[in-house]
């Protein structure tokens, strides 16, 4: 059963502690933990399930060595997201392999691989080479999969075909329906999303044909609370990928 780790500033995700719907699975924006040690400090348990990523997705690019080896002394971490380029395979393969005998040097483990590729051919051969590495315990499939072709299905199963590795799907993409698909497949241990919560915050109930949603904004340093429709939101996505 894949779980859902909701994405959110340490002011909220305490919030959703307060009403019981904080869960036990995360991903953590590594330049974040490091900035706010003291508001991350006290919010997990020893047996959450804590992914911690490079922050590419909001940073622009992957935090360095430094700054994710002072989140992880914040926030116990199973999985440590390596770098990776948005659409870029030749990047990502020089950027994972260049950073993953330096990051098990400084003492981290447990890595998450992430494909990238400016097409599908692309994405499986970024896919195969990582695979190689014998550190990566679990792979994340980027939303910009399902953008690019429609759905992350296939590349679920591409992944399972190389490794019996658990699977992430890092982020909604804008065919929510195929991400609660892909999230019962096989091996798929969870997805994460600032979605619902941004939703609820807005007054908006999610559905599963949500095609689109509003763009992140500065929600992610601003917010502090949380309302009874973000609440209703999270355990309607935990229910539909159960």
């Amino acid at each position: 059963m894949a779980k859902f780790g909701p994405v959110a500033p340490p002011a909220v995700l305490w919030a959703l502690k307060r009403a019981g719907v904080l869960g036990d699975y995360h991903l953590l924006l590594a330049h974040d933990v490091a900035e706010r040690q003291a508001k991350y400090y006290g919010l997990f348990t020893p047996d959450d399930i804590i992914i911690m990523d490079n922050s590419v997705i909001e940073l622009g690019h992957p935090v360095s060595a430094s700054v994710m080896l002072e989140a992880l002394k914040v926030v116990k971490s199973k999985y440590v997201v390596l770098p990776d380029v948005i659409g870029d395979m030749e990047r990502t393969l020089e950027s994972t392999m260049g950073c993953y005998g330096e990051w098990q040097l400084a003492g981290m483990s447990n890595f998450m691989a992430v494909p990238q590729g400016a097409t599908y051919e692309e994405w499986k051969r970024c896919a195969f080479k990582m695979a190689q590495l014998p550190d990566v315990a679990i792979w994340g499939v980027p939303r910009r999969v399902c953008q690019a072709l429609g759905s992350r299905e296939e590349a679920v199963q591409i992944l399972n075909g190389i490794s019996n590795r658990p699977i992430h799907l890092l982020g909604f993409s804008d065919n929510l329906e195929d991400d609660i698909k892909c999230a019962k497949m096989q091996n798929v241990l969870g997805i994460d999303s600032t979605v619902p919560i941004r939703l609820g915050l807005l007054g908006i109930e999610i559905t599963p044909h949500l095609e689109s949603h509003p763009p992140r904004g500065s929600w992610f340093e601003t917010a502090t609370e949380i309302n009874d429709l973000v609440v209703k939101n999270l355990q309607a996505v935990r229910s539909w990928i159960a």
